[in-house]
């Protein structure tokens, strides 16, 4: 049985998500992985009223996939996405072994790219540009 890897990163307001999911699926399903891919999350079929309505059934429906999974692996820039943040803080907490697209080569589609400002969550649980 192949081990289990979910994939996470940021998705909402980020048109290129689709093709950086479908990336990482790719590498990880050709380096032998059972990929966990939370693009894959169907539509609901309701109409939500709120963004914010749609943000929690799609994280409702992607932490269980998360808790199935023998390792997760972090996109770049997952810290800029609250979901991301929780997958990576949920994952950490339950012991399930996290690997960073950008720190791990033998992984990666692309070098990662160095942003001039980047948002990142401070020890106080602020966000600020680095």
């Amino acid at each position: 049985m192949n081990a289990s890897i979910y994939i996470s990163g940021p998705i909402s307001g980020r048109p290129p998500a689709a093709h950086d999911f479908r990336l990482a699926d790719d590498l990880l399903s050709e380096k032998g992985y059972s990929v966990l891919n939370p693009m894959h999350i169907k539509d609901p079929g309701i109409k939500y009223t709120t963004s914010e309505e749609i943000w929690a059934y799609y994280m409702r429906e992607a932490l269980p996939m998360l808790l199935q999974a023998d390792y997760v692996y972090m996109l770049r820039h997952w810290e800029n996405s609250r979901g991301a943040r929780m997958e990576f803080n949920l994952a950490s907490e339950l012991n399930i072994p996290v690997i960073f697209e950008d720190q791990v080569c033998g992984l990666c589609s692309i070098e990662p790219v160095k942003d001039p400002e980047y948002l990142v969550v401070d020890d106080d649980g602020e966000d600020k540009y680095v």
